[in-house]
Parts: C-alpha cells; sequence; structure tokens
C-alpha cells in the first residue's frame, strides 16, 4: 500500500436499486467502514476521495437525525425512516458531513479529503434511476445545464482532484451537478 496515492470510494446504491436499509449500510456506514480502514494510511501527500450525491444537498434535519448521521456505525440512523429516497438524500448528507469532520484530522498529517457530489450522471445507475424514480428526469431538465451528465465529465473532476492542481482543496463537497442544486433554490 505504500504505492497508494489516492483512494476514490464511489460504491453506493439508490433508491431504484434497493431499499431503506441497503442504501443506510453501503452509502453511509460502509463508506465509514472504509474511511476508518483507510485513515492508517492518510498520511503526507495522500487523498480519500468519497463521492456523495446533490441529494446531500437537499433537505433540512432535525437535531435527532444529524447525530445519526455523524454515527453512522454506532447509531439507530438506519432506523429513522424507512423510505429509500428518504435514505438516500441522509446518507449522502452524512458522506459530506464525516469528509468535513474528517479532514482536520487528516490535514494535521498533510492528507486530504473531499466529498464529490454527482447530479444525474449518464451511468447505467443514473439510467436506472430516471426510469424508476420520479422526478429525476425532471431534475436532469431543469439542472441549470438543463441535461443529465457524461460520466467522462464526472471522471474528468475525480481526475482535477487527484492532481496536484487540487493540492490546496480538503474537507469540501464538490457538486459536479449541471447546477440541479443552484435550479431548485
Amino acid at each position: 500500500m505504500d504505492d497508494l496515492d489516492a483512494l476514490v470510494v464511489t460504491a453506493g446504491l439508490s433508491p431504484a436499486m434497493a431499499g431503506a436499509r441497503p442504501i443506510f449500510d453501503v452509502d453511509l456506514a460502509g463508506v465509514a467502514r472504509v474511511l476508518t480502514a483507510f485513515d492508517g494510511l492518510a498520511t503526507e501527500g495522500r487523498l480519500g476521495v468519497y463521492v456523495a450525491s446533490m441529494a446531500g444537498h437537499l433537505g433540512f434535519w432535525s437535531d435527532e437525525v444529524l447525530e445519526a448521521l455523524d454515527d453512522p456505525l454506532g447509531s439507530p440512523g438506519a432506523e429513522l425512516t424507512t423510505d429509500p429516497s428518504t435514505r438516500y438524500l441522509m446518507a449522502k448528507q452524512g458522506v459530506i458531513r464525516l469528509v468535513r469532520r474528517t479532514a482536520p484530522d487528516w490535514g494535521a498529517r498533510v492528507a486530504r479529503i473531499l466529498s464529490v457530489s454527482p447530479g444525474v450522471i449518464g451511468t447505467p445507475m443514473g439510467k436506472l434511476e430516471m426510469a424508476e424514480t420520479a422526478g429525476t428526469s425532471e431534475t436532469a431538465e431543469t439542472s441549470a445545464l438543463r441535461r443529465m451528465g457524461r460520466p467522462g465529465e464526472f471522471a474528468a473532476v475525480i481526475a482535477f482532484l487527484c492532481s496536484d492542481g487540487a493540492s490546496f482543496m480538503t474537507g469540501s463537497d464538490v457538486l459536479v451537478d449541471g447546477g440541479a442544486v443552484a435550479s431548485l433554490t
């Protein structure tokens, strides 16, 4: 593992793919487990990039929910709702919060950590979500760019974040959503 410079975690389930419990278990608790496992390798020059979602920027949560999201491995957060779409929003907000909370510790070791929040991207998962979940097509069509993203566009952002050009970025979330969140406000 000495030659590992960056870890990019893309694992996730969407509401069109799974129920509420698996979404929380993979999208937040699973990400927290990977982050914990990688923590010892977070040394000078290394980077962790964790894929969240523009959905993490939606919704307003109670203190109870935020406490559960901040302790995904020890809390009953998975039991707060049985709705897969709501659980997805919660899990993605949890990833963004996890990255922010981890940044000071990693920064002290001169390592970086970021989250990236895609909008509707034309991957198999994105296309399935558009076909099966109400509102997903509309999200792409009403975004500032009025379309879904292309996988290569998202990959280019990840490549940039892993480059020296992004060496002063840590603890933040990068929206790659074609302006979807901006169009909702």
